[in-house]
């Protein structure tokens, strides 16, 4: 088995919208796992959009940290769309992963809303078996813009780090990403430069089937013997 591996990605921000669109990465195909992830500021976390399966939101009055998936059934592109209560200020990553199990959910656990300089995401336990290559994503998300620096987990790959918006009304967000064969795993910290309210997310993806987990299947083939020779 091989851990999975983030295949193309998408991000962007949106500045005071109820209206959220999002793009789809290149290359999905069939069994390809889609996970979405959305930060903002504020009391409002995001709709689920058509034909996805809510991951799991963390929140409060400030701030709101929020992952959806869907596992393809087909090729997909353009753009789908979701909504905000009120207007709300804040970014997003959506994650196309590659070598994942075609069936199987990604793990999820949440933790906030606290407020320092260090967003820290908790360890998770997966559910599945043990002993397989997983791959690992953590995420956060900070109300208010007025930290300049985010910093991704150390020793980690860096994904989308960005802040959006002005003052106190905006949203900071970070996402990083480990391939590890190990079962339980906390992540590390986040670092910004100024502390406020943040939620985080760790994200476990199981690898797909290796081939001597399903068996090997033979083709059929027919033998000829030779006839046995007469007439000695």
């Amino acid at each position: 088995m091989t851990a999975a591996v983030i295949g193309s990605r998408t991000t962007g921000s949106f500045d005071e919208a109820t209206d959220l669109t999002f793009t789809y990465p290149s290359g999905i195909v069939s069994g390809s796992l889609l996970v979405l992830h959305v930060g903002n500021d504020g009391v409002d976390e995001p709709s689920l959009p058509t034909d996805w399966s809510a991951g799991d939101n963390v929140g409060g009055g400030v701030v709101q940290a929020t992952t959806f998936y869907r596992i393809a059934t087909g090729s997909l592109s353009g753009t789908f769309s979701s909504t905000l209560a009120a207007v709300q200020t804040g970014n997003w990553e959506c994650l196309r992963w590659s070598g994942n199990h075609a069936t199987q959910a990604p793990d999820f656990a949440n933790d906030g809303i606290t407020k320092s300089t260090t967003p820290d995401p908790p360890e998770l336990t997966v559910s599945w078996a043990t002993g397989e290559d997983n791959a690992w994503a953590a995420f956060f998300s900070q109300d208010d813009a007025r930290s300049t620096n985010p910093v991704g987990i150390s020793g980690w790959t860096d994904g989308f780090l960005n802040v959006q918006g002005s003052g106190a009304s905006g949203n900071v967000f970070g996402l990083s990403d480990l391939a590890s064969s190990v079962d339980v795993l906390n992540p590390g910290t986040f670092t910004t430069d100024r502390s406020d309210s943040w939620g985080t997310f760790t994200i476990a993806v199981r690898p797909g089937v290796a081939a001597a987990d399903v068996g090997l299947v033979l083709p059929r083939r027919r033998i000829y013997l030779p006839k046995p020779v007469t007439g000695w």
